[in-house]
C-alpha cells in the first residue's frame, strides 16, 4: 500500500537485505523477497513464512482506511494478530513495529496536542479496527522471542499521495 511501498523504498536505499512483504494485486497471494509467496492471512502459511525468513524487525504498515466493517476488521485487527502468532514462533528474536493511526485516539478532549499516554476514544470504524490491531499486537510485547514497538502516525505527507488522502484527493 501506500504506506509500505514508501518505507520500502526509504529503507532498501539504505540497507541491501531489506526484504518486503506485499500484495500481489492479480490474486496470486502476497510476495516475500519477491520469491516467498504466501497468503498472509493463513496463519500457517505467515508462520511458515516467518519461520523460513527469519526477520529481525518486521513492519506492519498493513492495513486499509475505507471498507466494509468486515473489510475493516479483517485488514486492521484480524491480520495483526495472525502476524503476532506467526512472529511468536520466529527461531530467534524479532522486533514488530506496529503502525497505528491517530484515529485510535478519536476526537480531541481539549486544545492541546495528543499525549502518547492519552485514553483512546477511536469513533470511526477505522480508528476502533486499529486500536483492536494495536493492542493485538501489544499483549504479545515480551512474550518469547517478540518485542513489540507501536507507532501512532498523523498526516502522513510523501512526493506522491494516496487519493485516500486529503492531501492526495
Amino acid at each position: 500500500g501506500f504506506l509500505g511501498q514508501l518505507i520500502t523504498r526509504h529503507l532498501a536505499m539504505r540497507l541491501p537485505d531489506v526484504r518486503a512483504m506485499r500484495l500481489v494485486r492479480n490474486g496470486a497471494g502476497y510476495i516475500i523477497a519477491e520469491s516467498v509467496y504466501t497468503d498472509l492471512t493463513t496463519p500457517e502459511l505467515l508462520t511458515d513464512a516467518v519461520v523460513q525468513s527469519e526477520p529481525d524487525v518486521v513492519i506492519n504498515a498493513a492495513g486499509l482506511i475505507n471498507g466494509t466493517p468486515t473489510e475493516l476488521f479483517n485488514a486492521n485487527a484480524v491480520f495483526p494478530t495472525i502476524l503476532v502468532n506467526a512472529l511468536s514462533q520466529s527461531p530467534k528474536p524479532v522486533r514488530l513495529i506496529q503502525i497505528g493511526s491517530a484515529a485510535e485516539y478519536g476526537l480531541p478532549q481539549r486544545d492541546i496536542p495528543f499525549r502518547e499516554d492519552d485514553c483512546c476514544r477511536p469513533v470511526s470504524l477505522y480508528g476502533i479496527s486499529k486500536l483492536a490491531g494495536a493492542q493485538a499486537a501489544l499483549v504479545r510485547n515480551g512474550v518469547g522471542p517478540l518485542s513489540v514497538v507501536h507507532l501512532r502516525l498523523f498526516n502522513i505527507v510523501a512526493e506522491v499521495n494516496s487519493p485516500n488522502q486529503v492531501l492526495g484527493a
